[in-house]
C-alpha cells in the first residue's frame, strides 16, 4: 500500500511544486529587476488576486474523483459546473475590481494603496486560468 501511494503522491507533489514555482516567477522576476518595496506591493497582489482560485480549486478537487472514476459520467455536468465556476469568478472578479482601493486599505492600510493596480491588472489572468 505505501508503495502504491508513493508513486501516486509523488509525481503529484512534485507537480504541484513545479505549479507553485510557475506561479511564483512573477515575483523571481520583479525580485530582480525592481526594489524591494515595490515586490512586496506586488506579493499583496498576487495574494489577494489569488483567493479567487479558492473556489475554483475546490471544485476541481472535488468533481475529478467523480469524473475519473465513474465509467457512465455524464458530460454536461462538467461543463454545468465549469460554467457556474466562471460566472461566479466573474462576479467575483468584478467586485473586487471595483473595490481593490477599499479592500488593500482594509486588509493592510492605506500605506499599501499601491497594491490596488496590480492586482485589477492580475484579474484578466485570473478569471481566464479560472477555467482549467
Amino acid at each position: 500500500m505505501f508503495s502504491r501511494t508513493t508513486r501516486f503522491a509523488f509525481p503529484a507533489h512534485c507537480a504541484s511544486v513545479l505549479t507553485y514555482l510557475n506561479y511564483r516567477a512573477g515575483q523571481f522576476i520583479i525580485a530582480y529587476m525592481l526594489p524591494p518595496e515595490q515586490l512586496g506591493i506586488y506579493v499583496i497582489a498576487v495574494g489577494l488576486a489569488e483567493r479567487l482560485w479558492m473556489p475554483t480549486g475546490a471544485v476541481a478537487t472535488a468533481l475529478l474523483p467523480h469524473l475519473t472514476n465513474t465509467p457512465d459520467r455524464d458530460p454536461s455536468l462538467a461543463a454545468t459546473t465549469a460554467r457556474h465556476v466562471l460566472i461566479w469568478t466573474s462576479a467575483g472578479c468584478l467586485v473586487v475590481f471595483g473595490l481593490a482601493d477599499v479592500i488593500v486599505s482594509l486588509m493592510f492600510s492605506s500605506a499599501f494603496a499601491e497594491a490596488s493596480a496590480p492586482l485589477r491588472w492580475l484579474l484578466p489572468g485570473i478569471l481566464t486560468l479560472s477555467i482549467r
